[in-house]
């Protein structure tokens, strides 16, 4: 479960981006097999965030989560 930094700021948008690399990170560490699920109030206001696309395979080279919805925007 997470909580990321609340509201629209460039330094708001920064501050996301720091915590999905650092969730990215930690889940790059578990052992091989397991699927991990991220649960949680992202405060993102769109999926164009760049932390949006860290997290999730909606870009090249994204990271580990599907959006299960599949509706960017």
């Amino acid at each position: 479960s997470t909580h990321m930094k609340a509201a629209g700021t460039t330094s708001d948008q920064q501050r996301r981006q720091v915590e999905a690399s650092r969730i990215v990170a930690n889940v790059a560490t578990l052992p091989a097999g397991w699927i991990p699920m991220l649960l949680g109030d992202f405060n993102m206001q769109s999926s164009n965030q760049q932390a949006w696309g860290t997290l999730t395979n909606s870009t090249a080279g994204g990271g580990p989560f599907l959006d299960p919805i599949a509706t960017p925007g």
